[in-house]
């Protein structure tokens, strides 16, 4: 049924935004674990396969829809398995990514509504913002960024709200989405209001109290865009959005190479953008990162170290021990998408990302034909994610539920698309056997008239 559908897509944004095992009245005495169910992921698995298996018509149709770079990387991680440095890793951490394909496609195959996507990620965000706001006011020490770092206080993180999530940029990052999505359902008059509203101010509340700069910047830029393309009457047509939107991916695109100082010279053109994010050209002290990274990438160009097989703390064997070597820390990831997509797939894993970035976007363009509403929303999640790519990963991070919720998003496009233009087709079909028996009937009545005059 399609209910149960939408309560797993929920249920594991929630699982995958909450850290696993960690007791969240810790810093109070209390006792509350929470661990990320592999049960979740064997079923998501199970009813994927047998989703296929009972539909396969219907489940290549849907496969043939979806944005075919995604399905490339699916393919490429799968292949990593034979270069990877820690191929038993890479391995298990693939079940992971097919589990939560699975789970993607069995949403988008089980049944059908055009608002399916939002009915579906609302209740976890909204669960999980307000959520982070009890835990405030339950827990003050527990909910806030722990902001000594090897026994320096880290400015940025000081009174940083990370909720029930792992860290601040986790929850800015949901908060951000949150934003987007609830605004985007009020002012499209989508779903019941009360709710709408209730989780805007959440989402606000989480966003500001996070201090991440990078969501607060994502969440304006795209609602901006949303509204632009909705209300403004110059750029409604679709051609005039097109030329805007891919305009403006090629522009994050560029902006991404010169924040890491790929392209020499390029730094200083996009510096008055690195200030509208509230950083500097430092960013907040990643550039060290993506110096270390970039000898990384040298190592292994083309294909990579291997699909998830280099932030592997704390195995005494993972390859970003080199940063305890040189920074004394192990940041986790490259805070940077682009970054680690080419670490861990090489340069064949960026060109499918960029495939899949345009052909995201080509697609939804093309649904504004048929669903102009349901468009703009994915629309605005695809540049709320090009612009928190640059200082964090999210792009292909198994690990990010921002990776989740676009893999959804890219699965629920394609099943739009395929109903949009299946309507359509009948709808044309229809008005063609109106069409001919309008002249069927014209014939037979100058037949008739012929026949009299005769």
């Amino acid at each position: 049924m399609p209910k149960s559908s939408a309560n797993l897509a929920s249920a594991f944004v929630v699982a995958m935004a909450i850290p696993p095992g960690v007791n969240l009245l810790a810093p109070i005495g209390g006792d509350l674990p929470v661990s990320f169910s592999p049960l979740l992921l064997t079923v998501g698995l199970l009813l994927g396969i047998h989703t296929y298996l009972g539909q396969p018509g219907r489940a290549k149709q849907l496969l043939s829809a979806t944005n075919r770079y995604l399905l490339a990387f699916l393919l490429l991680a799968t292949l990593s398995v034979i270069w990877s440095g820690f191929p038993m890793t890479t391995a298990y951490r693939l079940y992971r990514l097919y589990a939560m394909f699975a789970i993607c496609f069995y949403f988008s195959m089980d049944g059908w509504k055009a608002n399916k996507f939002t009915e579906a990620i609302k209740p976890a965000l909204l669960f999980l913002t307000f959520g982070s706001i009890v835990y405030y006011f339950i827990s003050p020490v527990g909910a806030v960024q722990e902001s000594v770092i090897n026994g320096m206080v880290q400015p940025e993180l000081v009174g940083a709200w990370r909720g029930i999530t792992l860290h601040k940029n986790t929850l800015g990052s949901l908060a951000s989405v949150a934003v987007i999505v609830f605004f985007h359902s009020i002012y499209t008059r989508s779903g019941k209001r009360i709710w709408n509203i209730a989780g805007l101010i959440c989402a606000l509340i989480c966003l500001i109290n996070a201090r991440s700069s990078t969501s607060i910047f994502a969440a304006l830029f795209s609602v901006s865009l949303i509204l632009l393309v909705l209300k403004s009457f110059t750029i409604k047509k679709r051609r005039n959005i097109k030329i805007l939107a891919t305009t403006l991916v090629v522009f994050f695109l560029i902006y991404s190479l010169g924040v890491l100082n790929i392209v020499p010279g390029l730094s200083a053109l996009i510096e008055p953008m690195v200030a509208m994010t509230g950083k500097d050209m430092t960013f907040s002290g990643r550039t060290r990162i993506w110096a270390i990274m970039k000898d990384e990438i040298v190592k292994h160009p083309f294909l990579g170290a291997g699909y998830a097989a280099f932030w592997m703390a704390p195995d005494p064997l993972s390859p970003s021990n080199i940063f305890k070597i040189r920074m004394y820390i192990d940041p986790g990831e490259a805070h940077n998408g682009y970054v680690d997509v080419i670490n861990e797939l090489g340069m064949v894993g960026i060109v499918a990302l960029f495939g899949y970035i345009f052909g995201f976007l080509r697609q939804a363009i093309q649904l504004l034909e048929y669903d102009r509403k349901k468009a703009t929303l994915f629309m605005g999640m695809l540049f709320a994610e090009l612009i928190a790519n640059m200082s964090e990963a999210h792009w292909w991070n198994l690990a990010n539920v921002n990776f989740y919720m676009m893999t959804l998003a890219t699965f629920d496009l394609g099943r739009s698309l395929l109903e949009a233009k299946r309507a359509k087709a009948i709808q044309n079909s229809r008005a063609a056997q109106v069409a001919a028996e309008a002249a069927r009937q014209a014939r037979s009545r100058l037949s008739i008239s012929g026949e009299s005059n005769n």
